[in-house]
């Protein structure tokens, strides 16, 4: 999942600055990193990349769940 941080807000690609991201018309935002399409492989990359973030989800999926969004901010 290595995508351009985006405004969690508004989705547009936020910049580093100092210590923080900002955002062109929010100002300071944590970043959000979301694949264009959730996959199994994405998915994955985000758990191997970030184990101290919780992650919440079912697991096994119950018949007929799909996962079809995450992002990590």
């Amino acid at each position: 999942m290595r995508l351009p941080p985006q405004c969690p807000r508004c989705g547009l690609e936020v910049a580093p600055r100092n210590d923080d991201w900002v955002c062109h018309s929010h100002g300071a935002v944590p970043p959000l990193w979301r694949p264009e399409q959730a996959s199994y492989e994405d998915l994955a990359d985000q758990l191997r990349s970030s184990p101290e973030l919780a992650t919440y989800l079912p697991w096994p999926l119950p018949l007929g769940w799909a996962v079809t969004d995450f992002g990590v901010v």
